[in-house]
């Protein structure tokens, strides 16, 4: 049971780096930092290894739930309750930065990944 949990937790994370990847070569920017939200990114494993295949710092908000929050701030300032995207930007707590572990075996496991993508193809007929 704990090994389905994982590999969901990993493939997971290796589709977000899949994405990120993609995102970086076609647009020639660099990712340095990813935040999250959302409930699992309550996992710190998933942070972790987010963290680990990405090369980057994740940073997850004490705000988990961010769409409420996105909605309400953006209520506050058609109001005129904030004045500024900047006084929001000031409001953003981090609940935990993860950063890269220096796990060495990260390129073994982005490469086996790549394979069982591959081998996956066409696995049915359409």
């Amino acid at each position: 049971r704990a090994h389905i949990v994982r590999a969901a937790l990993e493939s997971m994370a290796h589709q977000v780096t899949d994405v990120a990847e993609t995102m970086a070569l076609e647009s020639d920017l660099v990712v340095e930092d990813v935040r999250v939200d959302g409930g699992a990114s309550q996992n710190d494993l998933l942070m972790q290894m987010q963290s680990d295949f990405l090369d980057s710092r994740v940073l997850r908000p004490a705000t988990i739930e961010t769409t409420a929050l996105g909605t309400a701030f953006l209520a506050g300032l058609s109001t005129g309750f904030w004045t500024s995207r900047d006084e929001l930007r000031s409001i953003w707590r981090s609940d935990r930065d993860f950063v890269p572990s220096g796990n060495h075996d990260v390129d073994r496991q982005r490469r086996d990944w790549r394979k069982a993508v591959a081998k996956s193809l066409d696995w049915a007929d359409a």
